[in-house]
């Protein structure tokens, strides 16, 4: 049973907390089920303090100097994978395919080299596209938060204690907002800092609408590292889509070390298409004009 502490509800939440975390387990399956038959553009807008910026204050120096930070802009197709050497774990990949408004390749050949990546029965290009971020200088960006939802599939809910908090309005949407924290299993949120992957044990909240669909994921994590506390937050926007599914919006992911905020990342999506059919490269909606 997944462990809720009690909650009075106000219209239009007449229904049972359980219910609507079940509710939201429903679309989380849902989401698992179709992930990988879609492809969007994805658009990351990072403002991130630069490498070898930090200060260390000598002896009568009354105030640090100030931080320089870079901005960038990347726009790539976007994609989620399974990965065959993690037992079908799903992860995110991209092509980038423009860089501060640069060209790097054209939209056609990074989505055709991407569905046959996603395709491909090695893990060889999987894992290159892991990495795309990485080569073009991004500092500190968080990945796989566009997949939040996959935390509340049914068996994963276990692995979480909820506390219903109250009420917040999303827009024109009223949504009930339940507070989780992790228990045990390991979390979805990746951080990339440099060559080295950092995972974090997770926690925050899940913000539903009045039938149980899963508006907003906010999660937050805390690590030590090199003497400082580091502090990931992420906030990742629903909304179900054309095909009988929810997708992410948008995603906000805010690094802080020891309070100084490190790095600010954006990403939008938009234009998700479907495969026609799980063994075809084509497309149930056409590219855009441009």
């Amino acid at each position: 049973m997944i462990a809720i502490l009690p909650l009075l509800l106000v219209p239009p939440f007449a229904a049972d907390v359980q219910d609507l975390l079940h509710r939201a387990s429903e679309e989380a399956e849902m989401f698992q089920q179709n992930i990988t038959l879609v492809v969007g553009q994805e658009t990351l807008k990072q403002r991130a303090q630069k490498r070898g910026t930090r200060f260390r204050p000598s002896i009568g120096q009354a105030a640090p100097p100030p931080v320089n930070f870079q901005t960038r802009e990347l726009q790539s197709e976007y994609a989620v994978a399974a990965f065959a050497e993690s037992n079908g774990g799903l992860h995110e990949v991209r092509r980038v395919t423009r860089v501060d408004g640069r060209e790097i390749q054209k939209l056609r050949d990074a989505r055709l080299s991407l569905a046959m990546g996603m395709k491909s029965p090695d893990d060889t290009l999987r894992r290159k596209m892991l990495l795309e971020f990485e080569k073009h200088g991004l500092i500190g960006t968080a990945v796989d938060f566009g997949l939040s939802l996959l935390l509340f599939r049914r068996q994963a809910m276990l692995n979480y204690t909820f506390v219903p908090v109250g009420t917040r309005q999303l827009g024109t949407d009223t949504a009930l907002v339940v507070r989780f924290q992790q228990k045990a299993g390991e979390g979805q949120m990746s951080v990339y800092e440099g060559n080295k992957l950092i995972r974090q044990q997770l926690q925050g909240e899940i913000w539903l609408s009045a039938t149980g669909v899963p508006l907003r994921i906010e999660l937050g994590s805390a690590i030590r590292e090199n003497g400082q506390v580091i502090v990931d937050i992420g906030v990742t926007d629903y909304a179900m889509s054309q095909y009988g599914f929810v997708l992410p919006v948008t995603v906000v992911h805010t690094r802080r070390a020891d309070g100084q905020v490190v790095a600010e990342n954006v990403f939008q999506y938009q234009r998700f298409q479907k495969f026609a059919a799980d063994s075809e490269l084509k497309f149930e909606v056409q590219d855009p004009p441009k």
